[in-house]
């Protein structure tokens, strides 16, 4: 099991005069990692967004108009929000099913995928855009 030490209480009060021994807080890490998408194809985008449950909305039309040009749609493909300090890849990778791995913009120690920049990085620029289609199209295909 995954955890981290969240808090750490010392003897500030009575409840603590009985014990020897500091009184922990411990979460465990994993515990639910946000995904999106039925994943019938098992097509797996991992994305890393700290601030939203999925995709910013902004991002979540580029991907669908992405996943429509590929004739795919939300069904065939699983987005996996692996938060910083909270998911880790290998933990999605051991729980699901999967063909094909799309990293965007987060490393991934996994040799058989795909590894591109995030979305707000692909949309900065034209040139950005063409490697990832490119790259994308002949991945899935």
């Amino acid at each position: 099991m995954d955890a981290i030490i969240t808090q750490k209480f010392e003897n500030t009060s009575l409840f603590f005069s009985f014990f020897d021994t500091p009184v922990y807080v411990i979460e465990k890490l994993n515990a639910k990692i946000q995904t999106m998408g039925s994943n019938n194809k098992q097509i797996v985008f991992l994305v890393q967004y700290n601030e939203n449950e999925f995709l910013p909305q902004n991002h979540l039309e580029i991907f669908n108009k992405i996943l429509s040009a590929l004739q795919l749609s939300m069904n065939d493909v699983l987005i996996a929000n692996i938060r910083k300090g909270k998911d880790s890849v290998e933990s999605i990778l051991s729980t699901i099913s999967w063909k094909k791995l799309i990293s965007m913009g987060m490393p991934c120690s996994n040799n058989n995928f795909l590894q591109t920049l995030s979305l707000a990085e692909i949309t900065a620029s034209e040139e950005n855009k063409k490697h990832f289609w490119t790259a994308l199209k002949n991945y899935i295909a």
